[in-house]
């Protein structure tokens, strides 16, 4: 009954931190005769308890005092809720004592009819359950003037075996003499990882030896009562790898320690450590994709602006120029100008054996610019009887324009040359060219 009850009360304090959840479509086996809501009214150390009441058999929820008051009306319609399902709600103050199954549990915190002006935090239920003379220490939020009031009473003997940070490990709630007067074997605190290059209160008390238990590190923590004190396990622990004693066998450990590999395997780094190898693997891949993308943007850039070789068409050219006897068969510079006033240069090669009224439009590819290949397919088609006209696209060769544009202009700038070509002198038939 104790590790039953005992569980339920860590349930309701980290379910309702959000550090461990259970399984919506289960119901717990266990029937409570009695479940200590401890702690204060603020939101995040009650808002799991309308789920859990789905999943346990409530026997009694205890609050401090000023838990349900005219400030905080959620608390107010939670307890509503519990009336309305028959659960009683009994508010304690200390001191007060009470045992069941087998253990003894002690309110240390607030006393009755305590500072009824003080912030919740100060008058969080702090909670003693001791199980053949081990105790856990449950503080809640304490904080302020709550944390005098507590120490100012006896001196816990003997010392407390497992206690729970007040606030989340908070700097205004730790202070150093708070466990000098608890002196504590092993501390649990639920938080988040602190800040880069920080420290927060309890740092002094782990450097001082003793055992701390963070829940961004470890998870959710379990706690079990042995013959040789309080065990603790975290859920993010595997294969034994924290030295924590082992579970017993039994219904469910296999599940649990199967659970508990798959999220934590060994390739997960949680220390100081296995960030800076995240980090610094971040940081190549970073460099990686930065060269990639330089890459990418040069090949991009080199097909946008191409460069302006000297043709081999134009050297092809000069040539026929010097070999031809008729003026008629020398090759001439032809040009057009596109709707958005672009100048377009070419040549025109007349076909070898006269005018046939064949004429060939003759386009270089995209990022290349008219070669050998390029003159010796003029050479071939005027051996054809075909007129050829050798075009330089915008961008490229003697054309003007700075960019190329993938086609985008270079289809306008295709008709803008077959209406320039229709209509050039001496064109005796309907010119029909071929692409």
């Amino acid at each position: 009954m104790l590790e039953r009850l005992t569980l339920a009360i860590l349930i309701l304090q980290v379910a309702s931190l959000k550090e461990a959840s259970v399984r919506a479509d289960s119901r717990c086996p266990m029937s409570l005769q009695k479940v200590e809501k401890r702690s204060h009214a603020d939101q995040d150390h009650y808002n799991a308890l309308p789920d859990l009441l789905d999943r346990f058999q409530f026997g009694e929820l205890v609050i401090p005092p000023g838990f349900e008051n005219e400030q905080n009306p959620e608390a107010s319609l939670l307890l509503d809720q519990l009336r309305t399902r028959g659960i009683p709600v009994r508010t304690i103050a200390a001191p007060l004592r009470w045992d069941q199954g087998g253990a003894r549990f002690t309110g240390l915190h607030p006393p009755v009819h305590w500072r009824p002006e003080a912030p919740d935090n100060a008058r969080s239920l702090v909670l003693d359950a001791e199980y053949e003379g081990r105790h856990l220490l449950l503080t809640g939020d304490l904080d302020q003037l709550g944390l005098s009031e507590l120490v100012s009473g006896p001196q816990p003997e003997p010392p407390i075996e497992l206690m729970f940070s007040p606030h989340h490990g908070g700097k205004s709630a730790n202070p150093s003499w708070l466990y000098s007067w608890a002196r504590p074997r092993t501390v649990v605190v639920s938080q988040r990882p602190p800040a880069p290059g920080t420290t927060d209160a309890l740092t002094p008390l782990e450097r001082a030896g003793t055992p701390l238990l963070r829940t961004w590190q470890r998870g959710a923590i379990h706690i079990r009562w042995t013959p040789d004190g309080i065990v603790t396990q975290g859920f993010l622990d595997f294969n034994g790898s924290r030295a924590l004693p082992a579970w017993p066998a039994g219904e469910g450990a296999s599940s649990r320690h199967v659970f508990a590999m798959l999220l934590s395997s060994p390739w997960v780094l949680h220390d100081a450590a296995g960030r800076m190898v995240i980090g610094l693997a971040g940081f190549l891949l970073g460099i990686i994709a930065c060269a990639l993308l330089a890459i990418v943007e040069y090949g991009a850039w080199a097909l946008v602006v191409p460069p302006r070789p000297r043709l081999a068409t134009e050297a092809l050219s000069e040539g026929e120029c010097e070999t031809a006897s008729d003026p008629l068969d020398r090759p001439r510079p032809i040009s057009a100008l596109t709707d958005d006033g672009v100048k377009l240069a070419g040549t025109w090669h007349p076909a070898a054996r006269g005018d046939t009224g064949r004429t060939t439009l003759l386009l270089h590819g995209f990022a290349e610019a008219p070669g050998a290949a390029q003159a010796q397919r003029v050479a071939a088609l005027r051996q054809g009887g075909w007129n050829v006209a050798a075009l330089d696209l915008r961008g490229y060769g003697r054309s003007s324009g700075t960019f190329a544009s993938f086609g985008g202009r270079e289809a306008g700038d295709v008709r803008d040359w077959l209406d320039t070509l229709a209509a050039q002198p001496g064109q005796a038939r309907p010119l029909l060219p071929v692409l």
